[in-house]
């Protein structure tokens, strides 16, 4: 205890750390260094990839901030693959309604353009007896 009769307080002497232990505490803070220094995605893949090795470990060995990268990283990637998903949706549904359209007008209107009648006067006898016109035999056309 020190004089304000609390234990750990600051001014109470510590005891020297030993070679290894300062070696420990540097290695680690100069890989904590490089992990800030890491992109977001680099990030998320090494939690990933530490989260795969610590899932034999017991439960808690993850620290809580990287779990909540790993769960930032996984929202924004899931949100990201269906914004994508719904616009490729909506492309298809356009290309589906012009097919849909086409079809609708192939429906109604026929499939050849009708015939124009070309009437330039007589038909040559070469083409119809004009004979055969008058004959009482054949039908009238109109």
């Amino acid at each position: 205890m020190c004089a304000s009769g609390r234990s750990g307080c600051r001014a109470q002497a510590r005891a020297p750390l030993s070679d290894t232990a300062r070696h420990v505490i540097a290695a680690l803070a100069h890989e904590a260094r490089l992990r800030r220094a890491l992109t977001w995605r680099d990030r998320a893949r090494e939690d990933f990839q530490r989260e795969n090795a610590t899932r034999t470990a017991l439960p808690g060995a993850t620290s809580t901030a990287a779990i909540r990268r790993t769960a930032r990283t996984r929202a924004a990637a899931t949100a990201r693959r269906q914004q994508d998903a719904r616009a490729a949706l909506a492309r298809a549904d356009a290309v589906t309604g012009k097919i849909n359209a086409e079809l609708r007008l192939r429906e109604r209107l026929p499939d050849h353009p009708s015939h124009q009648a070309h009437h330039r006067g007589q038909i040559p006898d070469w083409v119809a007896d004009s004979h055969a016109l008058l004959h009482t035999d054949t039908p009238s056309t109109g």
